[in-house]
């Protein structure tokens, strides 16, 4: 069995001192924690009990950076130095600003907004700071950033007047808000300029009516909306800035559909649900696997995701029951560098392929480029024998999959087709013949070691003869030549003469023979075939020729008959 050896270096980004399940940040923040923001570092949760906490050093140590802020904070969000937060009805209902994360707050609260509302979603385009709003001052809020204070802030809602607005997310220039009011047939999704307060109905493809978006996550021209009114589907994705959406997502959530949080981190997407816990996909949402090892409890509400963050490789989940944290391992696709170039190479028919490859984490192997199950783990795979063109693809695998495959292709190449042949198939003993073989450029017979295409050998006894050939591929096959050594004595007197009456030459022949009478009496003759039958008979005068040549090769007995007397002896007819 040939192998070919193929080495790969995958390279992959990996962090160190990763985990692979969900731990749970130590206490504070409790309650549940229905918003959390970044600024660099530093992480601050929103929640209902306790008002806003900040940690510094990933979630290990919090403090309370309240300043006086009710305990009720349902958003946050920051426009990369100064924090902004916003309150519910259950305590009183505002708006903060802090300029030194979190350890003082200024109340920026619009004038005259009524306390029976919450300020659900907070978003800034780095320019203008938008607040989306419901209960009885319902609809969205604009105020320039510079400036901001209770009497910087205009009505944003031409167009959704009265709807109570739930989610708030910006993308460029256009800002996006979802509303939701009880079998309103308003509800939905709407677009707006942020420039201006044109809001349009963007919400084809929704379901009618009792859709809630509670969340959004966007990326370029992809738009992910999350909904949690229990119904499917519970995301819905638009591949066109909003314009229409899909809603044959495909949910393999478990137990409740409701998603309340949704974030992409380079080419994966995260989604919290209610009960269900966090769930990643690699397809931008069209297919998800859950994603809550580690995060158990006595309790369900560890898997009440309200709210996703991420600092660097750490994603975190805000929950009913707090915080929980799991380090990722992101990075850029495996790249491969082949040490027989371009990241393919040949291997001839019926061969097997030993392919090697490095990089970070294990290596797994897939006959796919994307899904699947790994058919090997480790740094060597080698084929079976291969008789096609075959693709197999290596994964560098941490504490997640790469983002891409590296293909190996491995091109089967023909292996030679050997044809045979000689210049006497049956010979005498040390008689030279000559054997050969076609469809190769080079050849090795055994027994003997005898190189050449053509050879000349001299068999004493019948011998099978080997032949290695190889193509112009570089690629070599086997083939075998059988030839048969018989007895060539002459005829013998088997009664009353001491020498034999009849000579018979040439012997081997090939067609003709001839037929001497030394003996001078009158002589008759028969030939038989190998199961005894008489194929041939006649007269033997002084001197004769017999034709053979409409008889097959092989050895065939004869008798001569002489009188009462009889001799027998062998005649070997080649090709």
């Amino acid at each position: 069995m040939r192998i070919l050896k193929i080495i790969l270096i995958l390279t992959w980004c990996a962090f160190t001192g990763f985990s692979q399940s969900w731990q749970q940040c130590s206490s504070p923040p409790n309650g549940s924690i229905f918003s959390m923001v970044t600024i660099g570092s530093e992480l601050f949760t929103g929640s209902n009990n306790g008002g806003i906490y900040h940690s510094s050093d990933l979630g290990v140590t919090w403090q309370q950076s309240n300043g006086g802020l009710p305990n009720h904070v349902i958003s946050l969000c920051t426009d990369g130095v100064n924090l902004y937060a916003g309150t519910s009805g259950f305590s009183s209902t505002a708006i903060y600003k802090s300029g030194d994360l979190g350890q003082s707050w200024t109340d920026v609260t619009p004038t005259g907004l009524n306390n029976a509302s919450d300020v659900r979603s907070l978003v800034t385009d780095g320019t203008y700071l938008f607040a989306g709003i419901s209960g009885l001052s319902a609809g969205v809020y604009k105020s320039s950033l510079n400036g901001l204070s209770p009497s910087s802030w205009t009505s944003f809602d031409n167009g959704i007047q009265g709807l109570f607005v739930r989610m708030l997310s910006i993308c460029a220039s256009t800002l996006f808000a979802s509303t939701y009011i009880l079998n309103d047939p308003g509800n939905g999704i709407y677009q707006s300029p942020t420039s201006t307060d044109q809001w349009v109905s963007v919400s084809s493809g929704l379901t009618p009516v009792n859709n809630y978006i509670r969340s959004f996550a966007i990326r370029s021209n992809t738009i992910l909306a999350g909904s949690i009114l229990g119904t499917s589907p519970s995301i819905y994705l638009s591949t066109n800035s909003g314009v229409t959406w899909s809603s044959s997502v495909s949910n393999q959530f478990t137990a409740n559909p409701n998603v309340h949080a949704l974030l992409f981190n380079n080419n994966e997407v995260y989604a919290g649900t209610e009960l269900g816990g966090v769930f990643r996909s690699g397809d931008n949402g069209l297919t998800w696997q859950s994603f809550n090892a580690g995060m158990s409890g006595p309790n369900t509400c560890n898997l009440n995701i309200r709210s996703l963050a991420r600092i660097g490789s750490s994603l975190f989940a805000g929950t009913d029951c707090g915080v929980w944290k799991i380090t990722l391992c992101n990075g850029s696709p495996a790249n491969a560098i082949n040490t027989t170039g371009a990241g393919s190479s040949t291997v001839c028919s019926s061969n097997s392929a030993s392919i090697s490859a490095s990089g970070a984490g294990t290596i797994h192997w897939y006959t796919l480029p994307s899904g699947g199950s790994a058919i090997l783990t480790g740094t060597s795979l080698i084929s079976p024998p291969l008789f096609a063109n075959t693709t197999y693809y290596a994964e560098a695998f941490t504490c997640a999959p790469s983002v891409a495959r590296t293909p190996i292709t491995l091109t089967v190449e023909a292996l030679p087709q050997l044809i045979t042949g000689t210049s006497n198939s049956i010979s005498c003993p040390g008689e030279q013949i000559g054997i050969s073989t076609m469809g190769a450029v080079s050849c090795t017979w055994q027994p003997g070691n005898i190189v050449g295409t053509s050879v000349f050998v001299n068999p004493i006894a019948s011998t099978n003869y080997t032949v290695t050939g190889t193509g112009p591929n570089g690629c070599t096959s086997s083939a075998t030549l059988m030839h048969v050594v018989t007895d060539c004595s002459g005829l013998e007197k088997q009664e009353n003469y001491q020498s034999n009456p009849v000579l018979v030459f040439p012997n081997p022949c090939q067609g003709d023979v001839n037929f001497k009478n030394v003996s001078l009496l009158p002589c008759t003759f028969s030939l038989y075939n190998e199961i005894g039958q008489a194929i041939l008979s006649g007269d033997i005068p002084a001197d004769a020729v017999l034709a053979l040549h409409r008889l097959k090769p092989g050895l065939y007995a004869m008798k001569v008959f002489q009188g009462t007397a009889f001799f027998t002896g062998k005649i070997l007819v080649s090709d």
